[in-house]
C-alpha cells in the first residue's frame, strides 16, 4: 500500500538548497540528488513504519546515494515529510520542526 504525503515548505526548502549546491559542484549531480529523494519518498510512502523513530513520532530514512535524512512523521494516513538534512546536521532543528507539525 502507498500513502499520500505532503512535503511541507521548510523541507522543499531544504531539497532546493541541497539541488543547487550539488548543481553547483557538477552539472546533473542536482539531478541525481532529487532522484535519490523521489527514489527516498516512494520507499517511505510505501511502508512508513518500516524506518526507525528518532524523536517523539518522527521517523528518518537514510537516502541511499548521498548522506541526507529524510525526516518524517506518519499518522496512520499521510506521511508528513518535515525535513531532508544532511546527516552532519544537528538533530536541535529537527525537533524543532517536529514540534511545529
Amino acid at each position: 500500500m502507498s500513502f499520500n504525503h505532503v512535503i511541507r515548505p521548510k523541507a522543499l526548502a531544504d531539497m532546493f538548497d541541497a539541488y543547487e549546491w550539488y548543481e553547483s559542484r557538477k552539472a546533473q549531480l542536482g539531478l541525481i540528488f532529487l532522484d535519490d529523494v523521489e527514489s527516498a519518498v516512494k520507499a517511505i510512502k510505501s511502508d512508513p513504519e518500516l524506518f526507525p523513530v528518532v524523536f517523539k513520532n518522527a521517523r528518518k530514512y537514510l537516502m541511499k546515494k548521498f548522506a541526507f535524512k529524510v525526516i518524517y512523521v506518519f499518522d496512520g494516513s499521510m506521511v508528513e515529510i518535515i525535513g531532508i538534512i544532511h546527516g552532519s546536521r544537528s538533530p536541535k532543528e529537527m525537533r524543532e520542526r517536529v514540534n511545529d507539525s
